[in-house]
């Protein structure tokens, strides 16, 4: 596959045809066997935004209206949303789980980027994924009829248990490290 790193493809965003060419590059994607992959092309749609933010926001609602009973698009969707439009997450979250209720589908949807890269101590990561867990949380308890959420409420309040004892078994090793123990 090619390397796409250092494209810049933020032009599609000026087009007066940018949806359509979005939807095209995007249908392309999803003709790749692996689910990363096609998140991390369609990604590359979605970096650089600078001015075209809300353009982009806007398209991913559309996509959502549009695929939220297609797994495979809805999969990409928000590897997308994870990797470059974490600031409106809980929004499309909310948008995405009115359309399909669905707990199954819900529960396969990666909420967080698959890779991330960091420097020094992985602890204020951990803090961040706990934070953001919390507002997911928050998220789904204002959605109604509260009933159709309690089973995905419980899931997301069982990630953010795991993301805390993950912190508190990397604060503790942290320590041990850090004293030589």
């Amino acid at each position: 596959m090619q390397d796409f790193d250092n494209e810049n493809l933020s032009f599609i965003w000026e087009l007066g045809n940018y949806e359509d060419i979005l939807i095209f590059g995007i249908d392309y994607f999803m003709q790749l066997e692996y689910v990363w992959d096609r998140a991390e092309l369609t990604s590359i749609l979605f970096t650089n935004l600078g001015k075209h933010q809300e353009k982009a926001y806007a398209f991913v609602r559309k996509m959502i209206n549009r695929h939220y009973d297609t797994k495979e698009y809805i999969d990409v969707i928000f590897l997308v949303i994870a990797n470059c439009l974490e600031e409106y997450k809980c929004e499309y979250i909310k948008q995405y789980l009115i359309l399909n209720p669905d707990f199954e589908t819900f529960r396969d949807i990666q909420l967080f980027p698959l890779f991330q890269a960091y420097t020094g101590s992985i602890i204020p990561y951990i803090q961040h994924e706990i934070e953001e867990w919390e507002k997911i949380i928050v998220t789904a308890k204002e959605l109604s009829p509260a009933l159709n959420y309690l089973e995905h409420i419980d899931y997301l309040e069982t990630k953010k248990k795991c993301c805390q004892q993950a912190l508190e078994e990397e604060t503790r090793r942290e320590f041990l490290a850090g004293n030589n123990i």
